[in-house]
C-alpha cells in the first residue's frame, strides 16, 4: 500500500512559510538612537530583536514574543543593516505580537509627537493576509 504524499504548505524560496502580515518601516524612523543613560547608541535592529549589548546575539524580545503569542517575528534588513520591514508568521491570532512590536517601536522613538505618525504609517503601509480590522469587528 502506498501512502499519499502530505500536502505541503507554500513556502518562500528559503523554505519558510510566507508572512501573514508585514509592517513596513518608513524612512523617517531613525535607524540609530543615542541612549541617554550610557552615552552609547543602539540600532533599531538590535532594539527590536532585544540584543542587550552588541556582543550578545540573544534576541530576547523576538523570543519572548514567540513564547507569549506563538508568532514568529522576522526583522528584515538590507545589507547595510537598515531595517526595512517586520514580518509576522503564525497559525494563530497575531494581533498581540503586532501590539508588542508597535510598543517596542514607540519605546525606541521615545517621542510622543511621533507616536501618532508611527501608528498611522504602520497601519497604512502594512500588508498581508491578516487584517487587523477583523479583530475589531469581532469585538
Amino acid at each position: 500500500v502506498t501512502q499519499r504524499p502530505h500536502k505541503r504548505t507554500k513556502t518562500d524560496g528559503d523554505g519558510r512559510s510566507p508572512p501573514i502580515y508585514t509592517i513596513v518601516i518608513r524612512s523617517w524612523i531613525p535607524q540609530v538612537k543615542q541612549m541617554r543613560r550610557r552615552n552609547k547608541s543602539i540600532s533599531l535592529f538590535h532594539h527590536l530583536i532585544g540584543v542587550r549589548d552588541h556582543e550578545s546575539h540573544s534576541g530576547h524580545k523576538t523570543q519572548d514574543i514567540k513564547s507569549k503569542t506563538g508568532c514568529h517575528v522576522h526583522v528584515v534588513t538590507q545589507e547595510t543593516g537598515k531595517v526595512t520591514a517586520i514580518e509576522f508568521r503564525s497559525n494563530s491570532d497575531i494581533q498581540e505580537a503586532i501590539d508588542l512590536v508597535e510598543d517596542s517601536l514607540k519605546n525606541f522613538l521615545s517621542d510622543k509627537n511621533a507616536e501618532k505618525r508611527l501608528c498611522d504609517d504602520l497601519a497604512k503601509y502594512a500588508f498581508g493576509s491578516y487584517n487587523p480590522r477583523q479583530r475589531l469587528e469581532r469585538m
